[in-house]
């Protein structure tokens, strides 16, 4: 039995590259916007290179290279799996590098671990700042 082959189909190529014309007319960005994340910045900003980050999220170090350069598309699982090894939401490594977040960054870091207790005296000192 034969596999009957149709070159004139459209490929999964076709499909993306009709998806990604509908997003920029929808939300104004280039493709490469569109596409675009930010995985190899929040890893240098974290102090990892490719082979520690593909240990903690049990991958390689050729899958991470191909997500950073592009030439491999991420999906959902990959993104959270990097997300918290990198200390960062999902949303960061596709909105921007860490620096555009740098404030934001340091005080989620700095917050991250603190008891209930403390939370609630650094917001009474912002409160006291603020008046």
């Amino acid at each position: 039995m034969s596999i009957l082959k149709f070159p004139n189909w459209p490929t999964t190529e076709f499909y993306r590259k009709i998806i990604i014309t509908l997003m920029v007319e929808r939300f104004g960005k280039t493709s490469g916007q569109l596409s675009r994340w930010y995985l190899r910045e929040w890893r240098k900003h974290r102090g990892l290179n490719q082979d520690e980050l593909a240990n903690a999220i049990d991958s390689t170090k050729g899958t991470i290279s191909r997500m950073e350069l592009g030439t491999r598309p991420y999906n959902q699982p990959f993104l959270e799996a990097c997300a918290e090894v990198l200390n960062c939401s999902p949303a960061d490594l596709l909105s921007g590098p860490p620096e555009e977040n740098g404030m934001l960054d340091e005080l989620h870091s700095k917050l991250s671990g603190k008891s209930k207790e403390q939370l609630a005296k650094i917001l009474n000192l912002i409160d006291v700042l603020d008046s």
